[in-house]
């Protein structure tokens, strides 16, 4: 089994509410599980309307489509108006 991990750190520059930041993160996170399998959760700065860390995991087939796997959600990211990657961390683990 393959696992993709993916911690991507956010600068959201045009937010000034929490609740700007909610819809925001709540779109990417809809697009990103639209016709992908995955888990995807906010795991820190819930509280700060400009920041947001996001942990992404998959189950791949294969070191391929994990890699294609990571490659898909950095761009989508990259494409989502409003949001900025302040770092970009991913792995992937192969289990037994």
């Amino acid at each position: 089994m393959i696992i993709a991990i993916v911690e991507v750190d956010l600068f959201l520059p045009y937010c000034h509410s929490l609740k700007e930041k909610r819809s925001i993160i709540k779109s990417l996170i809809d697009s990103l599980g639209k016709k992908n399998n995955i888990s995807i959760k906010e795991i820190n700065y819930k509280d700060l309307w400009q920041r947001s860390l996001l942990g992404i995991t998959s189950i791949c087939d294969n070191t391929d489509s994990a890699k294609k796997f990571l490659d898909m959600i950095k761009n989508k990211i990259y494409e989502k108006e409003g949001t900025q990657i302040i770092k970009f961390n991913s792995s992937i683990h192969l289990t037994e």
